[in-house]
């Protein structure tokens, strides 16, 4: 393979144009997410990309969502692994950044079976966890911008997790989804 790449931490090479669904590893994901701090760091604690992706996956189990939509709202962040968490006002200046979460959204799809699309419902829960966590973790939402999900206030009390636990939670989380 060619191209550009990442090196991850057990030093396997990443193609981000071109990559192979079969190098995908859960763990390298969930470890990952769990070092990443959401909205580019901009917050009152540290908040990990992981946590998040657990709760998006709790509400869709709250919800009686089946199996496969829950899975993907586990996994719905988790070419972030490799991406990074981009903000989404950068990402609407970088189209060929959301062409990259395509492609390793197709890539995640066959590696762990999920549906080649992320449902709407997916994307509403992510919607209430945003607007959940930007309340807890860096302002209060004025309205320009945001998704148009007030959250309740007992919603916004969130405790952030440490890496080590929001690795752990994440991967407990897929277990309990049968990620394989």
């Amino acid at each position: 393979m060619t191209g550009p790449y990442i090196q991850i931490r057990g030093g396997d090479k990443l193609y981000l144009q071109n990559p192979s669904p079969w190098s995908i590893s859960l763990e390298d994901i969930a470890h990952s997410l769990a070092n990443q701090c959401r909205f580019t760091g901009h917050t009152s604690a540290f908040y990990s990309v992981a946590q998040h992706s657990v709760r998006v996956s709790e509400m869709a189990q709250d919800a009686g969502c089946n199996l496969a939509t829950q899975r993907v709202a586990l996994l719905h962040d988790a070419s972030e692994y490799v991406l990074g968490d981009v903000s989404s006002p950068l990402k609407s200046l970088l189209p060929d950044y959301r062409n990259l979460e395509e492609v390793w959204w197709d890539a995640l799809a066959l590696r762990f079976l999920l549906l080649p699309e992320v449902p709407a419902i997916v994307k509403r829960f992510d919607e209430r966890a945003v607007m959940q966590e930007v309340s807890a973790f860096v302002c209060e939402p004025d309205g320009d911008g945001w998704p148009e999900v007030a959250p309740e206030p007992d919603e916004c009390l969130i405790t952030p997790w440490a890496p080590r636990r929001a690795f752990e939670e994440f991967m407990s989380a897929a277990r309990r989804l049968d990620v394989v």
